[in-house]
């Protein structure tokens, strides 16, 4: 297969607009959980308040319902305070790669996607990647076992960025499996 070679300048606002899809995606899976045990959490304590009676101690339908409350509490705090640094972190980086002209190569080969830019350079192997997935207008590769390392492309409408992004999406066909997510 050729190789192919994809130079795409930095864009401040498309990146910012990449990690909050990457932020949602990545948490979606925690908010179906967190919702579940909210959702545990009050069925068991109306239930711990229908069988409560007078003079009993300790129901341990209202016990078990405030520890699943209480874990879907956190599980919200730990997001909320996640995002907020995250989304921090996000625009300073964006202030630097903006700043430096930052110049992403992406090089698909037969053996590795290669990704260079102004201050790295990785080598990864097709076999590092698990799948790839289609997720609000963007091509996703996930490397290894977990799902913050993964690669994201854009789908572009404007005729020559809409080639590039073609012509990267038929190259990971070949190269990995589709999963719907």
């Amino acid at each position: 297969m050729e190789t192919l070679c994809i130079e795409i300048p930095f864009d401040k606002e498309e990146f910012l607009e990449s990690q909050k899809i990457k932020w949602a995606f990545l948490w979606r899976n925690e908010m179906t959980k967190m919702v579940a045990w909210l959702i545990a959490a009050i069925i068991l304590i109306i239930a711990g308040l229908l069988l409560l009676k007078d003079g009993e101690p300790f129901n341990v339908f209202l016990f078990i319902g405030a520890l699943f409350l209480l874990n879907a509490i956190l599980t919200w705090q730990s997001r909320f305070f996640s995002h907020r640094n995250q989304v921090k972190q996000t625009k300073m980086l964006a202030e630097k790669y903006e700043s430096m002209g930052l110049l992403c190569v992406y090089e698909f080969t037969d053996e590795s996607l290669d990704y260079s830019d102004n201050e790295k350079h990785f080598n990864l192997n097709w076999d590092l990647f698990r799948y790839y997935t289609l997720y609000k207008g963007y091509l996703i590769l996930f490397i290894g076992e977990f799902l913050i390392d993964i690669v994201m492309f854009k789908q572009e409408f404007i005729e020559e960025k809409a080639l590039q992004y073609d012509k990267i999406h038929e190259f990971v066909k070949i190269k990995l499996k589709h999963r719907n997510l």
